[in-house]
């Protein structure tokens, strides 16, 4: 059965993606009026520009898809293979071509002495097919499809690499590692298709099924075999072994390494600790077998990383070790300088706030130290900023261990206007109660700086720890709500996290008002304004306050440039000039250790029903979150947690089994004391 390439063809061999574009590749012939003479081209992967018109329509005729009338993916493939160095061709050119099924279809041709097509002597007597991505864009790069290989098996002395007529292809067929794909099939045909006694069988069973004498095939495709043999670099040219980094084990300090090896020519498949890293090898050398794969995470200490070589048949063919003991120590970073300007003179206390610093870190305000560095804790450290001219400045944390962290800008002023200033209070709660945080605003906090005027708006951000607690409202507190006569500012938004537009940091809320459009009505410089209540519940959804039996602390802390994207500013606006958040007070809080739990309540939210015993099954068999009362979760009270407890819940719950035993249905202590 002859298949002819068409719509259905398509829709067999590329079942759910066949509704692509298809262009017959092909001679181009134009007569002249006299007779005497022809214009003659074949087609090439060349680019000529962006016009279909010009060489495009004439050499790839459109098959499929013709009302689109569309070359365009046509004229990205030829600039791709036309124009791209080496780098972008081995970085992207896969996302828009199929180069291992290219290399498949090719390696046959080739070996087949197929000489009337593309990429040996002809540019002809191909489709090139795209197929249509139907909700899966991986589908969609461009393959080669065959046809009409009829002048095959002449000369067994034929090349084996893509014809000189085809500079764009030899181009991407020298890349080492599309070289090893078509070198690897080459040893997958002699050794798997035209091996002789398989080959032979094969001929002599299609022969006696037509009824025809013997064939000459198979010793065409032995001579053939031993020709290409002949040409391709020898499997025992290097055996399987990693060539950096050396060393048993190798010390680094970085948290990832690199690796580099050599295979011999006859292994397709390489594997690191039993998973196929094919796919993402870089290879190299002029018989593309130098292998290169990284960067590979490490974990801190000893990491064992073997790498083995098979055939494509699944035979082993070698394997090597690398040990690798990591002494990496996380770098410091920094998230926030509260404030980020201050005075040329110098003299001002900046918090600065991140992770990973060490005490006895330096900080730098550009090239000038700070005199005075005090750490508070890994993730908070105080310094005093030096003097220096006007203009912004790089800050930088430097720990005892050398390793760095910046942060873009400091800025210093001519003059500062230290009279923004927002207060939050400190308050002490229970696990899994609510509590509310007063927003104060001082206006008019330097009592030695002459006020600007009177104020038109505001705006900052709250920022808080999301493993600890949950912001569940926010509303007007009496001030604010009072302006204009009771009506309130003219804007007013309050963003929740899950409102904060954009991307970026959204652990926190953030609050933005404008008193009046009109520029009507405005307020004077005053202190302890009480601008917004916000109301938590210290849930701890990050799991950091089990087995805490001291309970946990946290802060909750006015942020500038933090929270959302574009990221909120600390900011007043007075007679439609800025003054940035210069201080402020943050909120320490206490989430003190429960006085009790309910048995079975397992999730915290008072209440038991089925999502009890799903909290329970997710800790224990799908990576959930421990429960913040161990306790609680032993639904049965046989001192440990497993699925028997999940069973419990469900058989009270909807089986007619007992209720948990005490503390249920109130809360309080255990009364039969145990591990947990």
């Amino acid at each position: 059965h002859i298949q002819k390439i068409d719509a259905d063809y398509l829709a067999y061999w590329w079942r759910g993606h066949g509704k692509g574009t298809l262009h017959k590749v092909d001679d181009w012939f134009e007569w002249f009026n006299d007779g005497s003479n022809r214009q003659y081209r074949q087609a090439a992967m060349t680019y000529h520009g962006a016009d279909k018109e010009n060489y495009y329509r004439q050499n790839f005729k459109l098959r499929a898809r013709e009302k689109s009338d569309s070359y365009r993916e046509l004229i990205d493939l030829c600039y791709a293979l036309t124009s791209w160095p080496s780098a972008k061709i081995d970085s992207q050119i896969e996302t828009i071509m199929d180069v291992k099924q290219w290399s498949t279809i090719l390696s046959v041709r080739l070996f087949i002495d197929d000489w009337d097509t593309l990429g040996v002597r002809r540019g002809k007597n191909s489709y090139l097919y795209l197929p249509s991505p139907d909700g899966d864009p991986t589908f969609q790069r461009w393959q080669l499809v065959p046809w009409d290989s009829d002048l095959t098996f002449g000369n067994t002395n034929a090349q084996i690499t893509i014809g000189s007529q085809f500079p764009q292809l030899s181009k991407l067929y020298a890349r080492p590692w599309v070289k090893r794909m078509l070198y690897a099939n080459y040893r997958y045909l002699m050794a798997e298709v035209v091996e002789p006694r398989r080959l032979s069988a094969w001929l002599n069973w299609v022969a006696s099924s037509v009824g025809i004498g013997g064939t000459e095939l198979s010793g065409w495709c032995q001579s053939r075999s031993s020709y290409v043999m002949a040409r391709l670099p020898s499997d025992s040219s290097n055996r399987f072994d990693i060539t950096s980094p050396s060393g048993d084990p190798y010390f680094t300090t970085d948290n990832k390494v690199t690796v580099t090896g050599k295979a011999p020519s006859n292994v397709d498949i390489i594997t690191l600790n039993g998973e196929d890293i094919t796919e993402g090898l870089r290879w190299s050398g002029s018989y593309a077998t130098v292998w290169q794969y990284g960067p590979i995470p490490l974990e801190t200490g000893l990491n064992t990383l073997e790498f083995v070589g098979y055939r494509r048949d699944g035979v082993r063919v070698g394997s090597d070790t690398l040990r690798v003991r990591s002494e990496y120590v996380e770098p410091p970073s920094i998230t926030s300088l509260s404030p980020d300007h201050g005075g040329a003179g110098g003299g001002d206390t900046v918090t600065i706030r991140g992770a990973n610093f060490e005490n006895g870190a330096g900080v730098k305000f550009g090239n000038v130290p700070s005199s005075s560095v005090v750490f508070v804790s890994e993730q908070e450290l105080r310094a005093e900023a030096p003097p220096h001219a006007p203009g912004d400045v790089i800050v930088t944390v430097e720990n005892p261990n050398g390793l760095k962290a910046t942060y873009r800008y400091f800025t210093y002023l001519k003059e500062v206007n230290k009279d923004f200033h927002i207060s939050l209070d400190d308050v002490t709660t229970s696990l899994n109660s609510s509590f509310e945080i007063t927003v104060k605003l001082d206006f008019d906090h330097d009592p030695s700086n002459e006020n600007a005027g009177d104020i038109q708006g505001w705006s900052y951000g709250i920022c808080h720890d999301a493993d600890l607690i949950t912001p569940t409202a926010i509303e007007q507190a009496e001030d604010t709500a009072s302006l204009r006569g009771g009506q309130g500012p003219d804007y007013y938004r309050a963003n929740l996290p899950d409102q904060i537009p954009g991307g970026g940091n959204h652990d926190g809320v953030t609050v933005a008002v404008v008193i009046d459009f009109a520029q009507q009505v405005d307020i004077s410089p005053q202190n302890g304004w009480k601008d917004v209540k916000i109301t938590y519940k210290a849930d701890c959804p990050g799991g950091g306050c089990a087995g805490e039996p001291l309970g946990v602390g946290t802060e909750i802390v006015p942020c500038d440039k933090t929270l959302g994207d574009p990221p909120v500013e600390a900011i007043m606006v007075v007679k439609g000039q800025v003054i940035r958040l210069y201080s402020y007070d943050s909120a320490q809080v206490y989430i003190e250790p429960s006085s009790g739990f309910v048995r079975g309540n397992t999730n915290g939210d008072d209440q038991i029903d089925i999502a009890d015993a799903i909290f329970v099954l997710g800790y224990l068999f799908g990576n959930g979150p421990a429960p913040q009362v161990p306790d609680s979760a032993d639904a049965n009270d046989d001192g440990k947690i497993d699925i028997a407890d999940a069973i419990y819940i469900l058989g009270f719950l909807f089986g007619g089994g007992p209720p948990p035993p005490p503390p249920y249905p109130e809360p309080g202590a255990d009364p039969t004391p145990d591990p947990l």
